[in-house]
């Protein structure tokens, strides 16, 4: 019987507060006590790599399976610190299906040069150590409390909002359409270390994040896929292409991802991300970064904004901001902090208000709004799997 609540009561903050990154050592403990209490709903394996996927927070139950699925779970979306100080929890986690993923692999068929760690003959003698990652996600209902989805709340169309632009023009006007949309949302993770015999982070990125994201929706829609007619998510193309696909050998990208216009026509193409709180309070995630960057730089060139207003309120210049490549601790999380700030601007001749309303003019969206049907979107997974495995 699960008797983890929701929330415990000693991290009622994590709504507003954020959980930084954990020691790795907490990180090795909370993965050992996941592998040995809870039960793999799946795992596949291909070439030397496993991947093994468990239930975090079972769909519409507002326990987490047990305290260690809770804190791992957390311990992957402290990456989510990149963008700005986030709350690794929400409103509709209480609703959700979360997976944790653990990711193994061989360690020395990873380090390309010798290295001190290696001992002689470990390829006859030994047997390799194991590089682990952990990977979560989770799948929003739009039925139950809150109402819909995290989507319908950061996209909007320009008539209006984007629930009843789905309620009038795929639903018929049907008050109850939420109950068969599903949101994928809050990809994260913990990236490469090596428990054995480094226990220290490695300095590789995500090795198999596509078969990690095909996995969850084959699990997901495994026992779903009649329930929800349309699965939606908010991802930036360039991630879709480098990370979460895989090209086939007829060059096709699979899974294969739907633009909203796909569905909608020209009016999909008039869905944007929200310019609200959350798109200004995490800039370097729903805003084209190099397009924030340049409207700064103009604003510094026509001195409506000076280096010491990037200083007092970010503590960074465009050069810092220019130099980051998305690091965790970045300068780039820190663009936030200007963009929601109120009133006038210091060292400056305009107010945030004035800010915000040129970045809306002239800085397009990170990331877009796509919408499968769950149907084909299943059978792009299946063939995902199947491309894999040629």
């Amino acid at each position: 019987m699960r008797t983890v609540p929701y929330l415990l009561p000693q991290q009622s903050e994590l709504y507003v507060s954020i959980v930084p990154q954990p020691p790795l050592e907490q990180v090795i403990a909370l993965g050992r006590e996941c592998r040995e209490s809870l039960t793999p709903c799946a795992c596949e394996r291909f070439g030397h790599t496993t991947l093994t996927i468990y239930v975090a927070k079972p769909l519409y139950d507002p326990c987490w399976t047990n305290e260690s699925a809770l804190r791992l779970t957390l311990a992957c979306r402290s990456s989510y610190n990149r963008y700005g100080d986030c709350p690794p929890l929400d409103e509709f986690d209480t609703k959700s299906l979360v997976y944790l993923l653990n990711v193994e692999y061989p360690l020395y068929g990873e380090i390309r040069e010798p290295h001190a760690m290696e001992p002689a003959g470990h390829g006859i003698e030994h047997s390799p150590p194991l590089i682990e990652e952990w990977v979560s996600m989770r799948f929003i209902p739009g039925r139950g409390e809150p109402y819909g989805t995290s989507d319908f709340t950061e996209v909007c169309h320009v008539s209006g909002e984007l629930a009843s632009l789905f309620r009038d023009e795929l639903y018929h006007g049907d008050p109850e359409f939420m109950r068969t949309i599903v949101t994928m949302s809050r990809l994260c993770g913990i990236p490469p270390f090596c428990a054995v015999e480094t226990n220290t982070r490695l300095p590789y990125k995500h090795r198999c994040m596509a078969h990690c994201f095909a996995l969850f929706h084959k699990v997901f829609f495994r026992g779903q896929k009649r329930k929800f007619k349309f699965l939606t998510g908010i991802l930036r193309p360039e991630f879709i292409e480098t990370t979460l696909t895989l090209c086939t050998t007829e060059g096709e990208r699979l899974p294969r991802f739907e633009p909203s216009s796909a569905l909608f026509g020209d009016r999909g193409t008039l869905i944007r991300i929200n310019r609200g709180a959350a798109a200004y309070r995490f800039p370097s995630f729903f805003l084209h970064v190099p397009g924030l960057l340049d409207c700064l730089a103009n604003l510094l060139e026509s001195s409506s904004i000076t280096p010491e207003t990037l200083r007092a309120h970010t503590g960074c210049s465009i050069e810092d901001f220019r130099r980051d490549r998305g690091s965790t601790y970045g300068t780039l999380r820190h663009l936030g902090k200007l963009l929601t700030a109120e009133g006038q601007l210091a060292a400056a001749s305009i107010t945030g208000a004035e800010l915000r309303t040129i970045v809306d003019k002239h800085v397009p969206d990170g990331p877009q709004f796509y919408c499968m049907h769950t149907a084909r979107w299943s059978t792009s997974i299946e063939q995902f799997f199947v491309a894999c495995s040629l």
